[in-house]
């Protein structure tokens, strides 16, 4: 199946492994999903609804943290890791060094292993006793908190169905919305009192 055809979930599902981890400053577990590619380029034109499936996989799985890594396996290979909170952007640039650009991405060059090349350092860092700062910490805690929506089969979308998050803040603050504009309509006179009926002027 092509990525584009993929919702985020499965995108990231279809290959995430938790870890745990221990030091004498710092425990848990944390999730890493990576997705080997030719085409990178039609994960990261959805950055947005990908990051928010990271936090979303982070809250219901109870991890400290999580990555997600995009992998170009042609030639050359070239990583590219989804940093989804202020904790691991922190801990990303410990590990692999470099900047998390201002979309949560950091470039990883030639990396594509996270058996190999992603785990192993990240691993040694923790239990070098690194710690995320406090501001960074709270900020993970209040992605936990946080209702990313329910997880269903659309049956209509792909060759069998596709596994999808139903975002239920967007769909409610949709609907307040239609609300607030419908009454809008009505306070400046519509009678019909429904958005995007045709006013007409004389």
């Amino acid at each position: 199946m092509h990525v584009k055809t993929m919702s985020a979930y499965m995108i990231i599902h279809g290959d995430q492994k938790k870890f745990s981890f221990q030091s004498d400053t710092w425990s848990g577990a944390f999730g890493w999903g990576t997705a080997e590619t030719t085409l990178p380029g039609d994960i990261l034109e959805r950055r947005k609804e990908v990051m928010v499936e990271c936090k979303a996989i982070k809250a219901e799985q109870d991890l400290e943290f999580f990555f997600f890594s995009v992998c170009d396996i042609g030639d050359p290979k070239h990583g590219q890791l989804f940093c989804c909170g202020d904790l691991e952007v922190e801990l990303a640039e410990a590990v692999f060094g470099g900047k998390v650009d201002d979309n949560g991405i950091l470039d990883l060059g030639s990396q594509v292993s996270r058996k190999k090349q992603f785990i192993p350092p990240v691993s040694k860092v923790l239990a070098g006793g690194w710690t995320p700062s406090p501001p960074s910490l709270a900020h993970s805690l209040s992605q936990k908190s946080d209702d990313y929506g329910e997880v269903y089969v659309d049956p209509l979308a792909g060759c069998c169905g596709t596994v999808k998050r139903r975002n239920f803040k967007a769909a409610v603050n949709a609907v307040i919305a239609a609300n607030r504009l419908a009454s809008g309509l009505l306070g400046r006179g519509c009678s019909h009192g429904k958005v995007g009926h045709d006013h007409k002027t004389a």
